[in-house]
């Protein structure tokens, strides 16, 4: 459940538009290339072949030819398989991408509202206080939580609100996230309890901390780390085409995410806006709640029905297919990528290849994104770890010495990676 802020930003959203009218149209192509009018010929061929093989065998049984009935039987239970593996890549591609597109009409019909509303004078939500009428998510906060004093909106999605609020008595603040629609999905809360269980187990620098999860009248409650900087789609334009800032954030949400896998657990939804920073400028990953454990998924749920966000979404996710940890590599890549260029990468050719013009961005950096940004998770880096060793090393080469101990983004990251940097 990605948070956004209220009402959003008109700039922010027209160009969320033209990315999701942008994946709209990759992946209307690669549904009508899944069922094309070859591909139904040669699946009806398949079929046809196959119903005669084991018509002739029935027959052939029947009429006294067990030899020959037996041949037919042989071949039919041979071809079987590839008519169904070929039913399956075709027609439940074609499906797939189906329900992609559903989804993805729906997100570009929802930002399409957005940007037709009057526009708030105020991208932030105001404070809630004493002068106002009180908000019926904070009530419901402040009576699951009375030790806590709401004192504003952070942002809102399509399932929830985020708000920030101060204890009263140690002053400390955090982030509360509220689960407002739980039955606008089946297993909404499944999912936000999991994302909960997920963030609580990462002990990392650079994963958002999460200290409690509260359950109120119906409603969910996550108690997490509030984190003043903003998030990196907030800070595209200061980053913009700086290497060193880019490359530690890199190195951070890498080594972030290889701690993540070694758990078992793909985040699934890697892009800026997930990114946020503390005050001190350290960057931390955020929004578990469309996660998946590695072993055996979750809950019985496939990738194809969860969000996905068009632009850093990897090609396995958008057709449907495995989704492992080098899934969120490709996303990484996206969001350096977006991060230097000013834009979201086309999605790989045919064969593969990124499609991505690396050419303003340093050679060895731009050679580790190439790689990571490959259409085929097997040709992307093994795991997030020799993602960002690799990143280090390259940076280390191609930036000035003591970069990363100078970079505006601190890391707090494993010390094999810093070493890497700077060799």
């Amino acid at each position: 459940m990605a948070i956004m802020p209220q009402q959003g930003d008109p700039g922010a959203l027209r160009a969320e538009l033209g990315e999701v009218r942008a994946a709209l149209d990759e992946t209307d192509a690669r549904r009508r290339g899944a069922l094309d009018r070859t591909a139904a010929v040669s699946l009806a061929l398949m079929v046809v072949g196959l119903a005669v093989f084991a018509s002739v065998s029935a027959y052939s049984f029947a009429a006294g030819q067990p030899g020959r009935g037996r041949a037919f039987a042989v071949l039919t239970v041979i071809a079987l398989p590839f008519v169904l593996y070929a039913a399956w890549s075709s027609v439940g591609r074609y499906l797939r991408l189906g329900r992609e597109l559903t989804r993805m009409r729906r997100r570009e019909l929802d930002l399409t509202t957005q940007l037709r509303a009057p526009s708030p004078t105020r991208v932030e939500a105001p404070v809630i206080s004493s002068d106002l009428e009180p908000d019926a998510a904070a009530a419901t906060i402040e009576a699951a939580l009375p030790a806590y004093a709401v004192q504003r909106m952070l942002g809102k999605g399509g399932c929830g609100i985020v708000f920030l609020a101060e204890h009263r008595q140690a002053g400390w603040q955090r982030a509360l996230k509220l689960l407002t629609e739980p039955d606008l999905l089946p297993d909404s809360q499944s999912r936000f309890l999991r994302e909960a269980q997920v963030m609580e187990s990462l002990d990392h620098p650079h994963v958002a901390r999460v200290y409690e999860y509260v359950e109120h009248a119906g409603f969910n409650l996550i108690v997490m780390e509030f984190l003043a900087g903003g998030s990196a789609s907030a800070r595209r334009a200061e980053l913009l085409g700086r290497p060193e800032p880019v490359c530690a954030l890199g190195l951070a949400v890498a080594d972030a995410l290889a701690a993540a896998h070694a758990r078992g657990v793909v985040h699934r939804d890697i892009k800026p806006a997930n990114l946020l920073f503390a005050a001190d400028g350290v960057v931390k990953v955020t929004d578990f709640g469309i996660a998946k454990l590695l072993a055996g998924g979750v809950d019985g749920e496939q990738a194809s029905v969860l969000a996905l966000t068009p632009g850093y979404a990897a090609p396995e996710q958008l057709n449907g297919d495995e989704i492992t940890a080098r899934t969120d590599l490709f996303g990484l890549s996206a969001t350096l990528y977006r991060l230097f260029t000013g834009r979201t990468p086309p999605l790989p050719g045919p064969d593969g290849s990124p499609r991505a013009n690396l050419t303003t961005i340093p050679p060895g950096i731009a050679a580790v994104l190439e790689r990571s940004l490959n259409g085929f998770p097997e040709n992307r880096h093994p795991s997030a770890k020799e993602f960002a060793l690799d990143l280090a090393a390259a940076s280390g080469a191609a930036l000035r010495p003591g970069w990363l101990d100078s970079a505006e983004i601190p890391f707090r990251g494993a010390a094999e990676i810093r070493a890497a940097a700077k060799a």
